[in-house]
């Protein structure tokens, strides 16, 4: 049967969003989709506090005087806190932001600034509470791109995340807040704040004995949300390096080039949104629309695409090609974009078939799965 719909129909979590469904099923739990949370993520920082405490770790919250570190070795061998005092250690965990104040005591390779590839370097902020919850509070993000940006929606239980992240470059502070409230339909006295941060990452994030982690070690941008995945891989591969037999060194080199790999592949990853984004109406669109791609996303757009022509490579070398991004979200993502618009019906149909029949022996034991794939043959 030939297929020509949009790849997005062969997304379990797309149907789901559509039908105002859980990502979760409470009877099969091992067959529901894959998922993420919305959280608040100052309740996020009291829960793990606590469970840290409740495992036997100290939680202290002090400023951070004196950073001392050992002159001969280069190793970082106490930190003077405000009330504290001196605290020593062999292995020292930097999560002070995005101005490492550790790391940037341990010589180490120069700062790789993404400023050039995303020049997004600030975000306008606010809170707003339900007016119509069950309207409201959906099941995921919302991305909408504005004039030097774009905008977020996150709902959490009780209220919504808002947010416009942006280009200082092309925009100010202040046209930057109004246009955003005003996409917003809220008041001028409505209260934000600006973050600011800066696109890129620490080149060696593991320095003698101090390891950097989340902003301290880098931060991409807000879109797709990379931050946590990252900063949960590092320290997953971080912990398999640091208890083997190999030495510092090596332990050094492996982990850094790693996580500098992972950085580089997620940054070409935010760059197709923005060049295939099909803006051009303002200086920012122009710029990020215009000029050559990177050749490594280039390889990674055409691995994609052309995975299922007459000569199809190896599913490991295209997984690996395009880690840590899963084939089937680079495929929703350029869908969306238009890049899939010159596929064939024959080539979509091929696609739809072999993926679907990797769904259809988990659809007995999970309803809203069933109801997808009735509505793809329906098609």
């Amino acid at each position: 049967k030939k297929w020509d719909g949009p790849f997005t129909d062969l997304v379990l979590a797309a149907h789901l969003m559509e039908q105002g469904q859980s990502p979760y099923d409470s009877e099969n739990p091992k067959h529901a989709v894959s998922f993420g949370f919305h959280f608040d993520a100052a309740k996020v920082v009291e829960f793990f506090s606590q469970v840290a405490v409740n495992r036997g770790m100290t939680h202290l919250r002090q400023d951070v005087l004196e950073v001392n570190v050992d002159p001969a070795s280069g190793e970082l061998r106490s930190i003077v806190l405000s009330e504290a005092g001196v605290i020593e250690g062999d292995l020292f965990v930097d999560c002070t932001g995005f101005s490492p104040l550790l790391l940037e005591k341990i010589k180490g390779e120069p700062w790789r600034s993404f400023l050039a590839e995303l020049p997004c370097d600030r975000a306008v902020v606010t809170q707003k509470l339900y007016t119509d919850e069950r309207k409201e509070r959906v099941a995921f993000t919302s991305a909408v791109a504005l004039s030097s940006g774009w905008r977020f929606q996150i709902p959490t239980l009780h209220r919504m995340g808002n947010g416009y992240v942006y280009a200082s470059a092309f925009i100010s502070d202040e046209d930057a807040r109004k246009e955003f409230l005003a996409d917003l339909e809220l008041p001028d006295t409505h209260k934000t704040r600006v973050i600011q941060f800066r696109p890129g990452y620490q080149r060696t994030s593991w320095r003698k004995n101090v390891l950097a982690v989340g902003l301290s070690a880098g931060f991409l941008e807000p879109l797709e949300a990379t931050s946590l995945w990252l900063s949960i891989s590092a320290l997953d591969r971080f912990e398999g390096l640091y208890f083997s037999e190999l030495d510092d060194q090596a332990k050094h080199t492996h982990f850094n080039t790693a996580v500098s790999e992972q950085y580089e592949r997620m940054k070409d990853f935010l760059v197709a949104h923005y060049y295939y984004g099909g803006r051009s109406d303002t200086a920012f669109w122009r710029r990020m629309t215009s000029g050559e791609l990177p050749g490594s996303l280039v390889e990674k757009i055409e691995a994609v695409l052309g995975f299922y022509d007459e000569k199809m490579q190896d599913a490991d070398q295209l997984r690996e090609a395009i880690a840590p991004i899963p084939f089937i979200v680079w495929m929703a993502v350029l869908d969306g974009l238009g890049l899939t618009n010159q596929f064939k019906s024959s080539k979509k149909s091929k696609i739809a078939e072999q993926y679907v029949s990797g769904l259809k022996h988990k659809a007995q034991h999970y309803r809203p799965l069933q109801e997808m794939l009735m509505r793809v043959n329906q098609a």
